[in-house]
């Protein structure tokens, strides 16, 4: 009986395709919304921040406030991880 509780303990690592890929799978799904989401709350805050007045065309105003928007999120966003990974080591 000890055999097939070895056998058991194997099987997701086995190469298959089996249990691992599907929690790959599920892993990447999630990383998908989660860039969704962020993507989401981005477009929303550079909207709020910076047009004030809805047309077919950005002035150079708010191509420029979008950018600042987007820039300091991409900085944030490097700084965080830059200290969580300090963190980790």
């Amino acid at each position: 009986s000890g055999g097939s509780a070895s056998n058991y303990s194997s099987a997701p690592s086995g190469g298959m395709g089996g249990a691992g890929g599907f929690e790959q799978e599920v892993m990447m799904e999630q990383q998908k919304a989660l860039i969704q989401a962020v993507m989401l709350k981005l477009t929303e805050n550079a909207f709020d921040s910076c047009i004030s007045k809805p047309s077919s065309s950005l002035s150079s105003g708010e191509k420029s406030c979008i950018s600042a928007v987007v820039g300091k999120y991409l900085d944030t966003s490097e700084l965080i991880v830059h200290r969580m990974q300090s963190g980790s080591q």
